[in-house]
């Protein structure tokens, strides 16, 4: 009886220190609590007073683990009390940190709603990047999860802009993970593995434990279907080892379903069927359809190896489905090979050469997709050597100016000295004065034309961002209001009458005209793909409206111009080949865009109906000369028009580098 007592005390006094240990814990984490309570429900002394909208919003992220309803809560009243403010900033990071609630616990379209009502609240989200970028990643995010991947593209590129025009580059490792998950959904895995590679640095750099942890997931899983396995085993080893560093156990399953399927790829079969086996019995709810898809690939061909043909079928034939279903073409491929190598086995070889001749039909489409995304590989790593290159070539420049400007200094002082000593010299002195008088006046005069110079380029500088913000704003509207109505009109009439009838095939028309426009309007492919990406776009939109369309770009314009210059180029370009359309009734367009040294060069050729250039530019329209002239003052180039009645036309424009 002695001993039990001791052994009962002992558990006592255990427990009893076990739970101080925990109120100890505890206590600070409660304290912080208690006092931003204390402060949210203070009300400010003044408006800009915003000492209980912080309270809130670190209080729904305190609360976020432990309670998310009140985290809910706080996320609400912080929008709320913000919005009767007149604080656009806090009260759009109200509506974001709901969406972001509502996401982690998968109630996906209130996080949707949430963000739209933050993106509402901002109006311009480049106004607020602290907020607006997050806001845009957030609905990029719900849309790529509901395959609506242009749009959630337009959103990651937004965010991207404005995150790196603001400075405001915190969010920029999301984005580029964000546009990884996107990469690989389409089946891009090189595109994918650079952008998970671009983040996985940025988060090194900023010692993101957590970031790092689900983008060595990401890249684990990439190089799995490049195969790469060696390093997709130990990019999934390092974030699993970092999950159950931050304590995060609901990570794990789906992450323990690529490792059994790494173990596969380096045939350890028994190690990889064991942890397969565990993960689709205990943890199948929690998988998307592409990991299952590959599961079921990996643990049908375990089988098939083992010689249980009748499972492997089975498990094969399941596996099969959700690839069609996804339309995952290289996975497909894989499971017709080893589907009908498990026929072959078993002596069925008609089913097997049906399974063989579908891989023989779909294998040259994967190769073409992975060869087209290695020689993109290629012309990355090449355009960034070229970019490194060119920083190299600016330094050494900056440098023999530095050195050109010391040297300019010390003969200025010399000269001066000189001047000096001849000042008091009796018999120059008048000639000196009036030299000295005609040198001030000159440099009052160039001092004014500087400055009237300087005024102007400034009006025109505000005139034409003026006129692109008003084309972003456009192009939203037209995507957003007009397109989505359309679609409403469209689906209305697909209820109402025939799939064929000639409103719907108006309508398809009106919607392609929309989404058109607002390209034009602001197209994206210039943040996305550069200028020469763009100007190849609208020789295809040419060749696609039935011109005869020759492009030809020599050198790299890209690195020769900034982001600014890039987007007057790109207007010049639109205008003169709309201008084509419109106006010239050709049928031929040749376009060339020429690097050299000192200057590019700019060539719009057509063999239309020409112009007289004297008398357009006499009567002061047509042809949209003042949106094209002013385009290139302000990049201070020169254009020239080549053209007569009958004779087609030539624009030639140069700028100077």
């Amino acid at each position: 009886m002695v001993h039990d007592r001791v052994i009962f005390g002992g558990h006592s006094m255990a427990c009893c220190w076990f739970l101080l240990v925990l109120v100890m814990i505890n206590l600070p984490l409660l304290a912080q609590k208690d006092s931003l309570l204390a402060v949210a429900s203070t009300r400010p002394v003044t408006e800009a007073d915003t000492a209980d909208l912080n309270a809130l919003y670190e209080l729904a992220k305190l609360e976020l683990r432990n309670d998310p309803n009140i985290s809910l809560t706080h996320a609400r009243e912080l929008a709320l009390r913000a919005g009767a403010r007149n604080n656009p900033e806090w009260e759009a990071l109200g509506y974001r940190t709901t969406g972001t609630i509502y996401w982690l616990t998968s109630v996906f379209d209130s996080s949707y709603r949430y963000n739209n009502l933050a993106l509402q609240a901002l109006g311009d989200p480049a106004d607020y990047p602290r907020v607006g970028v997050g806001v845009l990643v957030n609905l990029g995010a719900y849309q790529m999860v509901h395959t609506d991947y242009d749009a959630a593209i337009l959103h990651f590129g937004e965010a991207y802009r404005i995150a790196e025009e603001s400075g405001y580059d915190r969010d920029v490792p999301k984005i580029l993970n964000n546009l990884g998950v996107l990469y690989r959904r389409v089946e891009q895995p090189l595109a994918a593995k650079r952008a998970y590679e671009a983040a996985m640095r940025l988060k090194k750099a900023d010692n993101d434990s957590l970031g790092m942890a689900a983008t060595l997931s990401n890249l684990g899983k990439v190089k799995m279907e490049t195969g790469d396995a060696q390093g997709a085993f130990k990019d999934l080893q390092q974030s699993r080892n970092l999950y159950l560093a931050l304590d995060r156990p609901e990570e794990l399953p789906l992450l323990d379903l690529f490792l059994g399927v790494a173990y596969y790829n380096l045939d350890d079969f028994p190690r990889a069927r064991t942890i397969i086996e565990s993960v689709l019995r205990d943890d199948a709810e929690i998988m998307d359809p592409r990991s299952r898809a590959y599961a079921f690939l990996a643990l049908g061909d375990i089988y098939r190896e083992d010689g249980d043909y009748a499972d492997a079928l089975n498990i094969l034939d399941r596996g099969r489905m959700i690839a069609d279903s996804m339309n995952l073409l290289s996975v497909r491929t894989d499971f017709d090979r080893v589907i009908g190598e498990t026929h072959l086995a078993t002596g069925n070889a008609q089913q097997a050469s049906v399974h063989y001749a579908a891989f023989a039909s779909q294998i040259d489409s994967v190769h073409l997709r992975e060869r087209l995304d290695e020689e993109m590989d290629i012309a990355e790593r090449f355009q960034r050597q070229l970019q490194e290159a060119e920083i190299e070539r600016q330094e050494l420049v900056i440098e023999q100016q530095r050195q050109r400007t010391t040297l300019m200094g010390l003969g200025m002082a010399l000269l001066a000295a000189l001047s000096m000593g001849g000042y008091f010299l009796f018999r120059f002195r008048l000639r000196y004065q009036e030299s000295e008088a005609l040198r001030v006046e000159t440099e009052r005069i160039a001092e004014i034309q500087g400055l009237k110079q300087a005024a102007e380029l400034s009006s025109l500088r505000s005139m034409i961002e003026g006129q692109e913000a008003e084309r972003r704003r456009v192009a939203k509207d037209l995507h957003d209001g007009l397109g989505g109505l359309l679609a409403t009109v469209k689906a209305h009439f697909s209820r109402e009458s025939a799939p064929d009838s000639e409103a719907n095939t108006l309508l398809d028309r009106a919607c392609t005209e929309v989404r058109r426009i607002a390209h034009n309007l602001m197209p994206q492919t210039l943040a996305l793909s550069g200028l020469s990406g763009s100007i190849e776009d609208i020789a295809a939109q040419l060749r696609q409206q039935g011109l005869k369309t020759e492009l030809e770009i020599i050198g790299q314009p890209d690195l020769r111009l900034d982001a600014s210059a890039q987007e007057m180029l790109l207007r010049i370009v639109q205008e003169l080949t709309h201008n084509v359309v419109k106006h010239a009734a050709a049928e031929r367009v040749f376009i060339q865009l020429l690097d050299q040294p000192n200057q590019l060069l700019l060539t719009v050729e057509d063999d239309g109906i020409g112009f007289d250039p004297k008398k357009v530019s006499d009567e002061g329209k047509g042809l949209g000369q003042n949106s094209i002239q002013s385009r290139v003052a302000y990049l201070k180039g020169d254009i020239q028009y080549d053209s007569s009645p009958g004779h087609g036309t030539t624009v030639t424009l140069s700028l100077p580098l």
